[in-house]
């Protein structure tokens, strides 16, 4: 007997699969913004720290010694690292946890914002691993392309 709470998957028409989609993000809005805002927030107050920084350094420049001050060197590798972060938080954990929250909607299980988070316990590795990967290859590629 086939349990009626796991829903049937089957293909749909282009049409069902957007009005699938808009109605799962209708329904689940502020679930799927809390989900994004958890890394976002704490990463925009740095970044607006860093544009600061770095706004002040280079009001301090004097473009004929042609020497960068130390102000401008910390906000050049603050940048740096701060986009690194960004791209793992982000574009790794929020987009992992985000997915788990569509698939627990689609399966039927309640959607929660930390319990999102909490569902990639046991995957974090692999997510850390195959970003480190993702980000390995891209340094490659830009060298190759210069």
């Amino acid at each position: 007997m086939i349990d009626s709470a796991v829903p049937i998957i089957r293909p749909m028409t282009l049409a069902e699969l957007l009005d699938r989609s808009i109605r799962l993000y209708r329904q689940n809005f502020l679930k799927f913004i809390g989900i994004f805002a958890i890394p976002y927030i704490p990463l925009m107050m740095i970044q607006t720290v860093i544009s600061l920084i770095s706004s002040r350094s280079m009001l301090d420049f004097d473009p004929s010694s042609g020497e960068f001050t130390p102000g401008m060197l910390t906000a050049f590798s603050g940048s740096f690292v701060f986009i690194i972060i960004q791209f793992i938080l982000v574009q790794g954990i929020a987009t992992a946890a985000l997915t788990r929250a569509v698939a627990n909607n689609y399966t039927g299980k309640p959607v929660g914002i930390l319990d999102s988070y909490r569902t990639l316990s046991t995957s974090w590795i692999k997510l850390l691993a195959a970003l480190f990967l993702v980000f390995v290859l891209t340094m490659i590629l830009s060298v190759w392309m210069i």
